[in-house]
């Protein structure tokens, strides 16, 4: 596997260059690249029970500019009010719990959690995930709990603990 430097590239960069270099789609190459000798995803894909529960803790400082993304493959994230949804962002604002969790149904049993944040460019602001130097750091601390460092995309050389939480699936 062809390794990456941030001298040379940028994560998004890097991601285009292998995901060019294998042939035949998504099935047939890794969801990561080796970065600076490191393993870093854009997007964490998991296996999780059809009905499940998601815990998931900030455990950086807080930062309004950066959260994360659920995203349910054919199913959803069940708010508080039976509210029923398919992505639920959280940004890491000081306002709020750095704790939350949800239950949630997925028919294919699969999730993805995705590392967003906030750009300014001139007047505006914008939601962002996947640009630049983008990319998580996942790291499985048991069977069902994972660790996420994550990088914003504006960060050069990226830095993964600009935000970092743990998320934990459960069976409901």
């Amino acid at each position: 596997m062809k390794t990456y430097k941030s001298v040379d590239y940028t994560i998004q960069q890097a991601m285009v260059d292998m995901a060019k270099s294998h042939k035949g789609g998504a099935a047939n190459r890794p969801d990561y690249i080796i970065f600076d000798g490191v393993k870093v995803k854009t997007s964490h894909w998991m296996v999780v029970p059809e009905r499940f529960k998601i815990k998931v803790d900030f455990l950086s400082a807080p930062d309004t500019n950066q959260g994360m993304d659920i995203h349910v493959d054919a199913g959803y994230v069940e708010l508080e009010k039976g509210e029923r949804i398919k992505t639920l962002r959280s940004w890491h604002n000081p306002k709020y719990e750095p704790r939350f969790e949800y239950t949630g149904f997925s028919k294919t049993q699969k999730l993805s959690i995705n590392n967003v944040y906030t750009e300014q460019r001139g007047d505006h602001r914008f939601e962002e995930k996947w640009t630049e130097n983008a990319g998580m750091i996942v790291e499985p601390q048991c069977e069902n709990t994972f660790l996420f460092r994550c990088s914003p995309g504006h960060k050069t050389p990226p830095d993964y603990d600009a935000l970092v939480f743990s998320v934990t699936i459960e069976e409901e």
